[in-house]
């Protein structure tokens, strides 16, 4: 069957688990995750297409394959999963420029600690992100897919302390192993440079602080007015007897 619009980057396996073509195994039966039709791995050659999912032949067309923004999603979900069964190369991210000069931002891999993704998990803050990269079990970043509406500000607010970015639905198809969000709150970068000359004017302002407080203890402590005053004798020790014309009684 020739394909007929957008590829399908995921199906369910009899078990009903989330499969990436990469690992499908030719013969067993698979089915769409959108309208639960039988689908068979395809693809993969030097000169075909990437390794994908198809309806078989005489089944109409389903938004997956229609639909750019469910494809992105599901596509994402595709590359994770090929990562973590080490069938596939690890995705990575285009980061934000430096927070300090503007510099470009490098490309960073997905860190080793995911070990899950899901597809439209509703979180208990009860946001609903396109994927989730979960790690022991707890969320730990949220990709939305941007097509015709980007996240709103209340949909932001839900995210709450949840890293997350937000992809183009057509870069995602057209490299889902690089991803490029075009807004993020993933944790700020700095450049090699910006962060060496943070770390050098916190040594120089510790290294100051270090030399007052030497100073500081170095330095005689000031005589009091009354000890500068007094002239300690016999009888009169309290600096308000030792008036002029009273007698003092000196010791020999």
């Amino acid at each position: 069957m020739a394909m007929r619009g957008l590829l399908i980057a995921l199906a369910r396996d009899e078990t009903g688990r989330l499969v990436s073509p990469a690992t499908a195994i030719r013969g067993a039966d698979y089915t769409c995750p959108e309208c639960d039709g039988p689908v068979i791995p395809r693809g993969g050659g030097d000169r075909g297409p990437r390794r994908h999912f198809a309806h078989l032949s005489g089944v109409a067309v389903c938004a997956l394959e229609t639909d750019a923004h469910r494809s992105a999603k599901y596509l994402l979900a595709a590359v994770v999963l090929a990562w973590l069964a080490r069938a596939g190369p690890r995705p990575s991210v285009l980061r934000a420029p430096c927070t300090t000069c503007g510099d470009p931002g490098p490309t960073q891999h997905l860190p080793d600690g995911i070990d899950e993704v899901r597809v439209e998990k509703r979180l208990p803050s009860g946001r609903q992100p396109d994927v989730t990269l979960y790690s022991a079990g707890h969320a730990r970043v949220g990709v939305e897919v941007l097509v015709t509406h980007a996240v709103d500000a209340e949909k932001v607010a839900a995210f709450g302390a949840l890293a997350w970015c937000e992809l183009v639905g057509e870069d995602v198809l057209a490299n889902p192993l690089c991803w490029k969000p075009v807004r993020d709150m993933l944790r700020p970068w700095t450049c090699r440079r910006c962060a060496r000359a943070k770390a050098d004017a916190g040594r120089r302002e510790h290294l100051a602080v270090e030399r007052a407080s030497a100073e500081a203890v170095r330095a005689p402590e000031p005589a009091s007015r009354a000890a500068r005053a007094t002239k300690v004798v016999i009888g009169h020790s309290d600096p308000e007897d030792l008036r002029p014309g009273v007698r003092q009684q000196e010791t020999s």
